[in-house]
């Protein structure tokens, strides 16, 4: 019969303990240790839905960041795969110095630090831009600088393109670089050493110096930021060669997270030669304080001086007002300052001294003298009678004649005379013809210009030096509508106007090769010049003949005397030092604006030193100007630097000077 527990629970028999307690013989062999025997109890419902949320979680996450690196910035990561780990680094060498004549420090380097930001990881997101705008404020936070966000997107552009690193910073002192924060957010960077540069602070040196600038075009294969920088003015730019030195290379290996790992060194670098210069230092200063007073008490725009050797050529003192700042140049900062340079209506970058052209006014006389002797046009003691103008009759209406003036009715002078008083009548009638007086005519007044050095360049060492201009027929006709070249033009150059236009440096040559008996110096800046084998090559500046007799510059030498003793050069009188000079004013425009001009040399009787000094854009009523400067520097002279005035020893071929006259003096 079959056995229901429920049927016999329901009739209240009891149940025997043989139904309860199995017996353990009876058991099978179950291993209890690896749970044979248990009963299984099946997972809920709840479980399940956990664990299968907590793996499509992993799923998304391992999904999301595939699809990131392999879509989003695959290209990028590739980019960095392919050409991050190898840079090409220059090795920029130690530039070389830069000394005055008397061994004082001009230029010199320094220790600087760069912060630059991997190019490699510049990407295409923005992103990372962004924090690299980040990173560019704190920075200048911490530089105390202006803004270096300003144009960030722009130099990010171009390092992408160039494939250079993208400079951020430039720290010019140790305390600022130790406490230059290390770490920025995601973005690979370096704090490196580089060589800043750094100059006397000195006034009246900047145009001779020159400054230091970015390199204009950089080597395309450099994968890395290199900080070169090349001269962009003065004798920095003119002697880049010399001073910059060679650079080497390097190949630096980076890990994929920007970390250098491994350098070395495929060429060494050269270092660059150092170079005396053979200016004053103190000399360019003096000068250049003397003509920024000047300047600025009587109204003229900026204005330049310039002290040579007239036996070799020497730039003893050049300078130009105003001047810019080498040091902020170089260094970039700050920008508010470099801004207010550039806006500046002074042109502080200008050069007067070897960039300007202006029209010489009387100071080109000498010029005219000296030809007119040559040619025989007329003798030194032949005078001329000046009643303060002379009339030339117009060929078109004979009751209008052209009237050229002179500055004043001087009489009977001859050209001595003329020169010291600087009657313009009298350098209209040799200079043009006028009555029984010849002239010499555009084309040998262009000639003997042309054999001083003017209409052409000097050859000095400093970069963007102009030549100049001599009028002339063929030149008239082809820049104005009126192509006849008239008696009148004659005139106008005749005296130092009418197109003529000549720099300062071109006039001091001038004055130098009156003064040393007619040879033609090589104005320069380098005090020596070297061989491949080391000698010193002297001929490079050597002085050569220009082809004038003695006889005729001593004439001239003594008409600028007389304008010292008794002419229009009177503030150059009763000094320690006797000086023939010759002043010029050249009309602007109207005539209401003139530059004021002086040439000369010094001692008259056996000289030194030749000068030219110009100030350019006063007004033409005011009777203090570029002799009062040349007054004030030879008598600073006298006392600082008199061994610039020591009378020289006769140089060769020339004749004697006549030695002034006690009262002269």
């Amino acid at each position: 019969m079959k056995w229901d527990r429920r049927s016999q629970r329901r009739r209240g028999a009891e149940i025997s303990p043989d139904e309860i307690f199995l017996d353990a013989k009876n058991l099978p062999g179950f291993e209890y240790g690896r749970l044979e025997g248990r009963l299984e109890r099946p997972l809920t419902r709840r479980a399940v839905i956990s664990m299968g949320a907590l793996f499509m979680l992993f799923g998304f996450i391992i999904f999301g960041r595939t699809f990131f690196l392999q879509l989003v910035h695959g290209s990028s990561f590739a980019y960095r795969a392919e050409y991050n780990q190898l840079q090409k680094q220059l090795l920029i060498p130690e530039r070389g110095l830069l000394y005055d004549r008397n061994n004082a420090l001009l230029a010199w380097n320094n220790p600087a630090w760069r912060v630059v930001v991997r190019a490699k990881h510049v990407m295409e997101q923005g992103t990372l831009e962004d924090d690299i705008t980040a990173f560019a404020g704190k920075i200048s936070d911490a530089l105390l600088r202006e803004a270096l966000t300003e144009r960030l997107a722009e130099r990010i552009a171009r390092a992408r393109a160039q494939n250079t690193d993208l400079l951020v910073a430039e720290i010019f002192n140790w305390e600022t670089a130790q406490r230059f924060p290390r770490t920025a957010s995601r973005i690979p960077f370096a704090v490196e050493q580089f060589t800043s540069r750094s100059y006397d602070r000195r006034q009246g040196l900047a145009h001779v110096i020159g400054y230091l600038g970015r390199s204009e075009n950089p080597d395309t294969n450099m994968l890395a930021f290199s900080p070169h920088l090349e001269g962009k003015a003065g004798a920095e730019n003119f002697y880049e060669t010399v001073l910059g030195g060679r650079p080497g290379t390097r190949i630096v290996e980076f890990n994929s997270l920007g970390e250098r790992v491994e350098e070395y060194t495929q060429a060494s670098p050269q270092s660059g030669e150092s170079i005396m210069l053979t200016v004053d230092a103190e000399l360019s200063e003096r000068l250049f304080q003397i003509i920024e007073q000047v300047v600025r008490e009587r109204g003229f725009s900026g204005g330049g001086g310039i002290v040579l050797d007239i036996a070799s050529g020497e730039v003893l003192a050049l300078t130009s007002y105003p001047e810019y700042d080498a040091t902020i140049l170089t260094q970039g900062r700050p920008a508010s300052a470099i801004g207010a340079m550039v806006a500046d209506p002074g042109k502080p970058f200008f050069n007067r001294v070897v960039q300007g052209l202006y029209s010489p006014g009387s100071i080109f006389k000498p010029v005219i003298a000296v030809g007119a002797l040559e040619e025989g046009t007329v003798l030194p003691d032949r005078a001329v009678f000046s009643s303060g103008s002379i009339s030339v009759p117009n060929p078109y209406d004979k009751d209008k004649p052209s009237v050229f003036y002179d500055w004043k009715a001087h009489g009977w002078v001859d050209m001595r005379r003329a020169l010291a008083v600087s009657s313009n009548v009298y350098f209209y009638s040799v200079g043009g013809g006028f009555g029984d007086v010849a002239g010499l005519g555009i084309e040998r007044i262009k000639l003997y210009a042309s054999r001083f050095g003017l209409g052409k360049l000097s050859g000095i060492d400093l970069p963007g030096e102009e030549g100049g201009f001599i009028p002339d027929p063929a030149w008239k006709a082809a820049q104005t509508a009126d192509a006849t070249w008239r008696i009148g033009d004659t005139y106008n150059v005749s005296i130092g106007q009418g197109g003529l236009q000549v720099t300062p440096l071109q006039m001091a040559v001038v004055a130098a090769e009156i003064a040393n008996g007619g040879m033609l110096v090589h104005p320069h800046l380098q005090k020596e010049v070297h061989g491949v084998d080391g000698e010193t090559k002297t001929s490079y500046f050597a002085a050569k003949p220009i082809g004038l007799s003695a006889s005729s510059l001593a004439v001239v030498r003594e008409g600028m005397r007389r304008a010292v003793t008794e002419g229009t050069a009177q503030a150059l009188q009763r000094l320690n030092v006797t000086v023939a000079a010759k002043t010029g004013t050249a009309e602007i425009g109207s005539g209401k604006r003139v530059n004021s001009w002086v040439i000369g040399f010094a001692p008259y009787e056996r000289p030194r030193i030749a000068f030219a000094v110009v100030l350019e854009d006063g007004d033409a009523h005011n009777l203090i100007g570029a002799p009062f400067v040349m007054r004030q520097f030879l008598e600073w002279v006298q006392g600082h630097a008199v061994q610039y005035i020591v009378p020289s020893p006769p140089l060769s071929g020339q004749t004697s000077f006549r030695v002034a006259a006690d009262n002269e003096v």
